[in-house]
């Protein structure tokens, strides 16, 4: 069960809401670990304005953070997404007979599974982070939906579960305290300098192998064939041209087929 110091110590419940983020957002004095919860949102919200389907059965939770803007994770504030979606593979991948999930996190942002033997892949859920600066404190709201029941239109996390032999469906409960337990220690990890270990382990689960060429659109219109390095201090993805220095792609703004061979409007050399 819940673990954690601060994280989701605290908490907001609804049946039905439009969305858990909004929640958050519209309120400055909410405690710092405060976890919105929702069994259903009618609007719910994902990377770039698109709305998150968020039917009964999913996990959904909006979770409220501050940090000095001046501490290990605030100079490096955009790993913040992907360290969330590394925690929510780490929760189920600890759960019992869980190790070999076949789960994944896929750049930026999104949790998939890899079923290698029929190259399907199924994005089980999504992170959304957005922050704010008061002062010398950020101020992040995490969003975060998991597919955790619903068997259509696709897979979910239970299903997987069944799979390897668990027969007791894992609970919203017992996920989410999951969720922050790992969330926790990887942000104790990162302020107690241990920033290297952290990224080691995000590569480790992630869906994207090292060496694996993209292609690359650059903010000329020019297509750059490139191969896959991994992704930085900061979480960005480092990729490496055929000819040239390596160049570093921004998530935000960007369109992805990560899976597929990569196609991106930005580039920061």
């Amino acid at each position: 069960m819940l673990k954690t110091k601060v994280l989701g110590r605290t908490g907001l419940y609804f049946d039905v809401v439009g969305s858990t983020h909004s929640v958050l957002e519209g309120c400055d004095s909410f405690p710092d670990g405060l976890v919105v919860i929702a069994r259903r949102q009618s609007q719910g919200r994902g990377r770039s304005g698109n709305v998150w389907m968020s039917p009964e059965g999913c996990a959904m939770f909006s979770l409220r953070m501050r940090f000095p803007l001046q501490s290990e994770l605030g100079r490096h504030l955009p790993l913040l997404q992907h360290i969330v979606a590394l925690a929510i593979v780490l929760a189920a991948k600890g759960l019992p007979h869980c190790h070999d999930l076949q789960l994944g996190v896929k750049w930026p942002n999104d949790v998939y599974h890899q079923d290698v033997s029929r190259k399907i892949n199924t994005k089980i859920g999504g992170v959304l982070v957005t922050t704010s600066i008061m002062g010398s404190i950020v101020v992040a709201a995490i969003g975060c939906g998991v597919n955790l029941n619903n068997q259509r239109p696709t897979l979910c996390l239970n299903d997987l579960i069944r799979q390897v032999g668990e027969t007791r469906p894992l609970s919203l409960e017992h996920f989410l305290a999951a969720v922050f337990n790992q969330l926790e220690n990887l942000v104790d990890s990162i302020s107690c300098g241990r920033l290297n270990q952290v990224l080691a382990l995000y590569h480790q689960h992630w869906l994207h192998s090292k060496g694996t060429e993209v292609t690359v659109l650059t903010a000329d219109d020019e297509t750059v064939t490139a191969q896959i390095l991994g992704i930085d201090e900061h979480g960005f993805l480092r990729v490496q041209p055929r000819e040239g220095p390596s160049i570093t792609v921004h998530p935000d703004g960007n369109s992805f087929d990560m899976l597929n061979g990569l196609l991106v409007p930005k580039l920061i050399r």
